[in-house]
């Protein structure tokens, strides 16, 4: 875990750091952290996309744009007799439309799909569905304090590819319809072991995401932050203003 964590870092916060490996449980721990907080976020995210939309405002509607948006994948038996899961083709979660754009459609363009209207799936907007700006929030509202001389915001690979893989792991355990925690004690966390493989496959898209479209990710994901808080805090406040401590922007040069 430790040996993977300096290119995890480098995918998650892309600034300049060493690893050094103490036989202390800090690596480990920081790790499981940010999962955990990306999980709750997006079920704070998902239960947020459900009532906002009349569209989804029945037990059965949801269940249905569930089954649409994250489908399950089919089984088939290889020449060995093993169970082989198919890789999906789509996953409509992963866009902010999938749906013919046709303007004299009255339906939410997000939905049109989904609700049988056509049957061209014309996809736009990768990575930039509600849900998945939503839970990439966390990552802005929690790094926002880090000095703009030893930060990038180009690529956080791995912030969006976990923000997406935890809406998928979420729209899973709303496919009843209602939130229901797996009956299986290991799917309780979000865990590498469970969502490693689907992680890096996102990861892959990731990579080939353009600066254009990453400014696109940013503006989207900016609408959300402190959306799930009563009052924002002092910190999201300032930041939004443009403000930051001096506590924060402490920095120096190494000298020749």
């Amino acid at each position: 875990m430790v040996r993977c964590l300096p290119a995890t870092m480098d995918h998650f916060f892309d600034i300049p750091h060493t690893v050094n490996i103490h036989n202390e449980p800090i690596f480990t721990l920081h790790s499981y952290d940010w999962r955990g907080d990306l999980a709750d976020r997006a079920g704070k995210a998902v239960e947020a996309f459900f009532n906002k939309y009349q569209e989804l405002t029945t037990s059965e509607s949801r269940a249905q744009y569930i089954a649409w948006a994250c489908p399950e994948p089919t089984a088939v038996v290889n020449s060995q007799g093993w169970k082989v899961l198919c890789p999906l083709e789509l996953l409509p979660y992963m866009w902010q439309m999938v749906n013919d754009t046709d303007p004299k459609n009255i339906v939410h363009p997000q939905f049109r799909t989904f609700l049988g209207l056509i049957t061209l799936k014309v996809t736009s907007g990768l990575f930039l569905h509600e849900c998945i700006l939503d839970t990439f929030a966390h990552f802005l509202e929690t790094t926002h304090t880090v000095s703009n001389q030893i930060k990038s915001w180009k690529r956080p690979v791995g912030a969006l590819a976990l923000a997406t893989i935890a809406v998928e792991r979420m729209f899973r355990q709303w496919k009843t319809a209602y939130y229901e925690v797996p009956p299986q004690k290991a799917l309780h966390k979000f865990s590498y072991t469970i969502w490693g493989f689907a992680s890096n496959e996102v990861m892959t898209a990731i990579e080939k995401v353009t600066e254009k479209k990453w400014k696109k990710i940013f503006n989207g994901a900016e609408d959300y932050i402190g959306a799930h808080k009563p009052l924002a805090t002092v910190e999201v406040t300032c930041s939004q203003m443009g403000f930051v401590s001096g506590r924060a922007t402490c920095f120096e040069q190494d000298s020749e």
